[in-house]
């Protein structure tokens, strides 16, 4: 059992996996095939009360801990992972709500969250250097009534289903790091418009879209934190984003991981089950121990995050690209277990292996994430 687990992180694990297995996971193809938002899902979640799971009791929500909520993203992520993706969506924008947000702006968004009335997405992502702050070209400008934004985000999953967003632009050209600015802004803000709907390999069913903003009025009461203080409100959504996908990586591991032992039970040839074959029998092996050993690492990133003081995000780079990357290696082995099955959309392992490849560009893509841990673990950052 993982260090800090209770009886009650055990007993949200079997609740949310068999909820998921039994309303979920028969839905999942279908629901990549026509691309339909999980919205259902959400609010059925948020009717279990798992839904925006940090969010304090005061503000609505079921104030759990991070533990809950990788917890549930890993449970979802094993019947339906698009799902999870929007769960993770919606707790890292909650994130940047509960680290930026006026107590109005939480006591407007947070509960609604919960609920699962109130969708969110978050928008840093930029054509011009992905999400690194410094290569932002969105800016807004300060006016007599606020702010006037204007530029473009791009590939920004929940795009057009989210009802708030939360954006991260530069607000002084001149002051660096010191010139990002976050905001929270409602999806009928004036001059808010989205792009055309990017047509994924994977994960179709929750769209990734272009955000463009011309001219769009921002009142000062929308702004995160301090003008300047964009940065925290964006590493608070960014470690929650991290932690996620790595959840739905290993989730996904892990139910490639039991589809294959399935099928090779089941599965024979020349009179006897592949499971008594060496070579299924070491690729057994080896997906169990990726899967065992990005958990692992997934939730001592977690126990050092919420037992020990602020301090670098080493654990969480090293989880995020150690899981999804386990993750596509272990929904490869499924499919070469599966044989012309695996290739087929009869089984769900192809299904797992194109979600599984999302997971390493999005939410910090890693060759970003392992430049950054190496220059922390060197001292230079």
């Amino acid at each position: 059992m993982v260090s800090g687990f209770s009886d009650t992180h055990l007993e949200l694990r079997k609740v949310v996996t068999e909820v998921a297995a039994r309303e979920f996971a028969p839905r999942a193809a279908a629901r990549e095939k026509s691309e339909t938002f999980p919205r259902d899902h959400m609010k059925r979640l948020a009717d279990l009360g798992f839904l925006g799971i940090t969010i304090p009791e005061a503000l609505g929500g079921p104030g759990a801990d991070l533990y809950s909520f990788l917890i549930t993203a890993e449970a979802l992520a094993r019947s339906c992972a698009a799902t999870a993706f929007a769960y993770v969506i919606q707790e890292a924008a909650a994130a940047a709500i509960l680290v930026g947000g006026t107590d109005e702006i939480k006591k407007q968004y947070l509960p609604g969250m919960a609920k699962g009335d109130v969708i969110g997405a978050t928008a840093g992502t930029e054509a011009s250097g992905g999400s690194t702050p410094l290569a932002f070209e969105s800016f807004a400008a300060k006016t007599d009534d606020g702010y006037r934004l204007n530029g473009r985000k791009v590939f920004i999953s929940g795009a057009g289903e989210a009802d708030l967003y939360v954006i991260v632009a530069k607000t002084d050209r001149e002051k660096g790091i010191g010139g990002i600015s976050a905001f929270a802004l409602d999806k009928g803000t004036g001059g808010l418009s989205f792009g055309k709907k990017e047509d994924k390999m994977g994960l179709g069913a929750v769209p990734a879209r272009e955000i463009i903003f011309e001219d769009s009025p921002i009142k000062p009461s929308r702004l995160l934190g301090q003008e300047g203080g964009g940065v925290p409100v964006l590493m608070a959504f960014a470690g929650i984003a991290a932690l996620g996908a790595a959840a739905i990586a290993v989730g996904i591991g892990q139910a490639a991981l039991d589809q294959s032992i399935r099928y090779a039970k089941e599965r024979v040839i020349l009179g006897k089950p592949i499971a008594t074959i060496q070579a299924t029998q070491y690729k057994i092996a080896d997906m169990f121990a990726a899967v065992e050993g990005a958990r692992s690492l997934l939730y001592r990133a977690a126990y050092q995050r919420i037992s020990g003081p602020p301090g670098p995000p080493a654990p969480v780079f090293a989880a995020k690209i150690t899981a999804t990357e386990a993750a596509l290696r272990v929904a490869d082995a499924a499919i070469q277990i599966h044989g012309a099955y695996g290739y087929s959309r009869e089984f769900p392992v192809e299904r797992y292996y194109r979600e599984a490849r999302a997971l390493s560009i999005h939410f910090g893509i890693n060759e970003v994430l392992r430049e950054n841990l190496g220059k922390i673990l060197l001292g230079l950052m």
